[in-house]
């Protein structure tokens, strides 16, 4: 297994979300460096809110070989709470900061 690599949108004032800052900069050349990263990795630690969010832009993409890496990467989702797409296994207690396997779309 690989080093962790994190990547994450920051403007030069902190800003993180929301993303609108960031839509112009989202250019053809931010795209390959994207997919490139998305290509080398083993697999994507996201949180709840962030997995949900990928999986919808996802969903309305067109076909592309990013979305077919994005549908098959193995995604593990860090939440304090459940979401729609997280469901501990039968006999898990609710508890918080758990990490589980995301499902496929």
């Amino acid at each position: 297994m690989g080093e962790p690599v994190e990547i994450r949108h920051v403007s030069l004032g902190g800003q993180i979300d929301p993303l609108d800052w960031a839509y112009p900069c989202l250019d053809d050349e931010h795209a390959s460096y994207a997919e490139g990263q998305l290509r080398t990795a083993d697999a994507l630690l996201l949180g709840r809110r962030t997995d949900e969010g990928l999986c919808a832009a996802c969903q309305a993409m067109a076909p592309s070989s990013f979305v077919d890496r994005m549908d098959a990467i193995p995604k593990f989702v860090g939440s304090a709470r459940w979401g729609p797409r997280i469901h501990p296994p039968p006999g898990t207690p609710r508890t918080a900061g758990v990490v589980l396997r995301a499902p496929r779309r």
